[in-house]
């Protein structure tokens, strides 16, 4: 109940940051023209900064286990993401391939990663970066084939995504023990605190240009909103409560738990990205992860509630 309050709390703050970015926006302070290059700054060094700096601890054989369990875990869930978006598309429901994509990816990048930072600190984001890894490497294989509806991954973009490069330097960097002199590991550090104040203002930055009025009033956009931030996270609480593993250790519980934050966050801004670039509905990918955004405000808190409770 307290991890939850707090959480809420941090949401709320992150949310008043994201309101300045939505003004700066709308009263033409920032134009249009400036929000590529916000991002590419969190693509290219923010971000990787921040997920770098999580790696840059002592190597113990705990917390090897730890980001073992996490690589599984977070992976399993991913794929898990997939296959029930896919199924729900074969249901009534009749999703279509942007809205099962929105359903399947998260923002655990810009948004929860930036948030466990600031709430838990960079031990904790230890535990979320195989959530990314997983997110990343199947986006960008399973994402182009479900609009396109064809199977031609991209390896070479795979790899050199500045994420993917920044875990494989950041697991080389723990497992062998390797220091940075303290200017250097200052300066990572004093970046990767930043990620989640820069990543708040350019989500309100991007919020500006739609139509919330028009995206909360939809009734389909609230349906596939309700999938995303309540029932699959939802599902994750409900197996781990079933199948007990978070009362093994107290590892587990914490390393379980930044899986369903991860699992409960909104729909990934890369689904916005990948929907233009291969024919999908970017319009609708982009109003349903500024509901999603919106809404974790009230849902991610009551996610997390519910899994103290039961797990």
């Amino acid at each position: 109940m307290e991890l939850s309050f707090l959480l809420f709390q941090k949401i709320i703050s992150m949310a008043l940051i994201m309101l300045m970015g939505y003004a700066i926006r709308k009263t033409g302070t920032v134009k249009d023209e400036q929000t590529p290059i916000i991002s590419a700054l969190l693509l290219y060094i923010l971000v990787p900064c921040m997920v770098f700096n999580s790696f840059l601890r002592p190597f113990s054989q705990e917390r090897f286990q730890a980001f073992v369990l996490a690589m599984v875990s977070m992976f399993t869930a991913q794929l898990i993401f997939i296959l029930l978006a896919w199924l729900l598309g074969k249901t009534p429901l009749r999703f279509d391939s942007t809205e099962q994509a929105c359903i399947a990816y998260t923002n655990c990048g810009n948004l929860l990663i930036p948030l466990i930072n600031s709430m838990l600190g960079p031990e904790y984001v230890f535990y979320s970066v195989p959530f990314l890894a997983a997110n990343t490497i199947c986006a960008w294989i399973h994402i182009p084939a479900l609009i396109s509806g064809e199977f031609k991954p991209d390896f070479r973009k795979i790899l050199l995504n500045p994420a993917i490069l920044s875990i494989i330097a950041g697991i080389v960097f723990f497992c062998f023990g390797i220091t940075l002199p303290g200017i250097i590991a200052d300066t990572i550090t004093g970046v990767a605190n930043s990620v989640g104040i820069v990543s708040m203002l350019l989500t309100g930055m991007l919020m500006a240009g739609i139509d919330l009025k028009g995206v909360f009033s939809n009734p389909r956009y609230l349906g596939v909103s309700f999938v995303r931030l309540i029932m699959f996270p939802m599902l994750l609480v409900l197996i781990l409560a079933l199948t007990g593993l978070t009362h093994r250790s107290d590892m587990y519980r914490e390393v379980l738990m930044v899986m369903v934050m991860s699992g409960a966050a909104p729909t990934a801004t890369v689904v916005i990205m990948m929907t233009n670039l291969f024919g999908g509905k970017a319009e609708l990918a982009s109003a349903i992860s500024a509901m999603t955004t919106i809404l974790c405000i009230i849902t991610l808190p009551v996610v997390v509630y519910f899994y103290q409770l039961l797990c």
